[in-house]
């Protein structure tokens, strides 16, 4: 699956390695922020398989942190960082 968000956004490995090392932080610093926040629940629904459709706390959270750090990283303009956030999230969520 990470290959399929490489070939689709143009990375090259080391941005590819550095994307989802990025999105691991963002994935950590978000759930921690969230626990803290008591949405425990909303947490486990998401790793359970339940949709977070509504954008809700936790994949929103987690979607912002990620896009900032792929635009501070690589100077990836918004749309990029999004597009490849969108493609990364559900991978990690999954797995």
């Amino acid at each position: 699956m990470s290959q399929q968000v490489k070939e689709r956004h143009g990375l090259d490995d080391n941005q590819q390695n550095e994307v989802f090392s990025i999105a691991q932080s963002s994935l950590f610093e978000s759930i921690k922020g969230q626990v803290t926040g008591g949405n425990l629940n909303q947490i486990m629904e998401m790793f359970n398989g339940k949709a977070d459709a509504d954008q809700g706390a936790v994949s929103g959270a987690m979607q912002n942190n990620l896009v900032q750090g792929l635009m501070e990283k690589f100077g990836f303009d918004s749309d990029k960082a999004g597009g490849i956030a969108q493609s990364v999230i559900p991978v990690l969520v999954k797995d």
